[in-house]
């Protein structure tokens, strides 16, 4: 997956570099705390949580967990 940094001045992207992630990612989402991004890869039939820098955005590597055949959604809930 590409990486980007937004410039909070311009909002113009800013390229980061390159994570590698799940093969054939479907959906990802990043926690309401901007700590974790998760990513569900079809043909890997897993998810990737990758940690966050939240200071400079640079993603860290991530922890693989087997889920099932076809994992293509990712649903982050808060609760209380």
């Amino acid at each position: 997956m590409s990486t980007f940094k937004v410039d909070p001045a311009t909002g113009k992207l800013q390229p980061l570099g390159q994570v590698p992630t799940e093969k054939t990612p479907r959906g990802f989402a990043i926690d309401s705390s901007g700590r974790f991004l998760i990513a569900a890869g079809q043909e890997s039939h897993s998810v990737s949580v990758h940690p966050v820098d939240t200071a400079t955005g640079a993603i860290g590597t991530p922890k693989r967990l087997a889920v099932g055949k076809n994992p293509n959604w990712i649903e982050i809930v808060d609760l209380p």
